[in-house]
């Protein structure tokens, strides 16, 4: 069912997406200019290159397309510190570290990281803080945000109560919550939701029901966008 939905609603999120029917000046330059940026970043070749070297030893790995948005949303809004919620396998946290030479990621999860991650993040480990306490790595990201948007992305949730309460806290703080993984985690779409529905009186949501990304400013109204990525 959901398939088919997606299906008939394709036309319309095509649509969206080249910012017909647009009427937010910050929503039609965000969809044309970042998520729907075409033009080639110095980044991508070495995204492409570590997606490459990932595969040899996962089978499932984000796609290169998934790192280049999450390196252009982060270039747009450069954040000093991205809070990630679930390691994944580092192309993720690589790509936030792509977008600025002085960005960091406190990378948040109660399972070690796997040897892939430590691979694929092993030159920019000075840049890059494991966490496995959720409690105190919310305390010491709110402090290292007060001064700069704080971001959080979401690769794989763990539990949607206590990571709906964080991200949305983070919103009212005029952040941008990024989920890289909608699709194939139940848990990540549950939290999706949820921080959706709770979102009531202000931001902008933008998906293509696997990827998505919550622009908390509090000028903007509330507002969800379907597209085509």
């Amino acid at each position: 069912m959901r398939r088919i939905k997606r299906l008939l609603n394709a036309p319309l999120r095509l649509r969206t997406s080249r910012g017909f029917g647009v009427h937010s000046p910050f929503a039609f330059s965000f969809i044309l200019n970042v998520l729907k940026q075409r033009y080639s970043f110095y980044s991508y070749k070495n995204q492409v290159k570590r997606t490459k070297v990932a595969r040899r030893h996962a089978g499932t790995v984000p796609a290169s397309s998934v790192q280049h948005l999450v390196f252009r949303i982060c270039n747009r809004f450069r954040p000093a510190v991205v809070f990630e919620i679930g390691h994944s396998c580092g192309l993720e946290a690589m790509a936030v570290i792509d977008s600025s030479t002085a960005c960091k990621v406190m990378s948040y999860d109660h399972r070690p990281a796997s040897p892939l991650f430590e691979h694929v993040t092993a030159h920019c480990r000075d840049r890059i803080t494991i966490e496995p306490n959720f409690s105190s790595s919310v305390e010491e990201y709110n402090r290292l945000t007060t001064e700069s948007t704080p971001m959080v992305m979401v690769n794989c949730a763990e539990n949607i109560d206590t990571d709906r309460d964080f991200i949305l806290s983070l919103l009212r703080r005029d952040g941008v919550a990024v989920f890289t993984n909608i699709k194939r985690d139940s848990v990540t779409s549950g939290l999706w939701e949820e921080v959706n529905d709770r979102l009531e009186s202000h931001g902008m949501t933008f998906t293509n029901d696997r990827f998505g990304v919550i622009v908390g400013l509090s000028h903007l109204p509330r507002q969800r966008y379907k597209l085509w990525l």
